[in-house]
Parts: structure tokens; C-alpha cells; sequence
């Protein structure tokens, strides 16, 4: 990769080599990281905790205000259509 590259990860774990990652942001080679998903979880590799490079979330990234309100309105809209005698988008079975 690129001198001063950014990682981001909020998918899973085991797709970044931890351990090189952290050879890389320790010498400076990225510029870099925000981690959500961790090999191990909850994250117990403490060495990134002393980086200031790294934004370390514990695999919440996504529980935001807006997404639980968004998820909300979707549910509704689909409870909406099967009382509206519609096919839902999202049919579970």
C-alpha cells in the first residue's frame, strides 16, 4: 500500500492481518486506521490502544441515532404494505 494509506474496516475481522497492521501504523508507513471489527471480540490485542493513529469502535459503528430511526420508518412502511394487502420488500421466512 501507499505511504499515508487509511484502513478501514467495519466488516469483519479476520480480513486484516492484525498483526501487520500494526508493524505498518507503528512505523508510520499508513497513515492510519479506523477498526469496528477485530480478529478477536471483544478486542483483546491492547497494542493499538497507544497508537494515535487508530479509532478503535467495538463493532457498534453502526448503531447510530439515524440508522435505528431509518430502521424504524422501513419496518413500518412494510407493516404498512401487508395491511395494505402488498407484498412486503423484505419477506422473511
Amino acid at each position: 500500500m501507499q505511504k499515508g494509506t487509511f484502513i478501514i474496516n467495519t466488516a469483519r475481522g479476520e480480513l486484516i492481518d492484525e498483526d501487520a497492521l500494526y508493524d505498518a501504523l507503528d512505523r508510520g508507513h499508513l497513515g492510519g486506521a479506523g477498526l469496528d471489527a477485530f480478529k478477536d471480540e471483544p478486542m483483546t490485542d491492547q497494542r493499538f490502544f497507544k497508537l494515535n493513529n487508530v479509532i478503535l469502535t467495538p463493532h457498534t459503528g453502526a448503531f447510530t441515532s439515524e440508522a435505528s430511526e431509518n430502521s424504524l420508518i422501513i419496518a413500518a412502511q412494510e407493516v404498512l404494505r401487508v395491511l395494505s394487502e402488498e407484498l412486503p420488500h423484505y419477506a422473511v421466512k
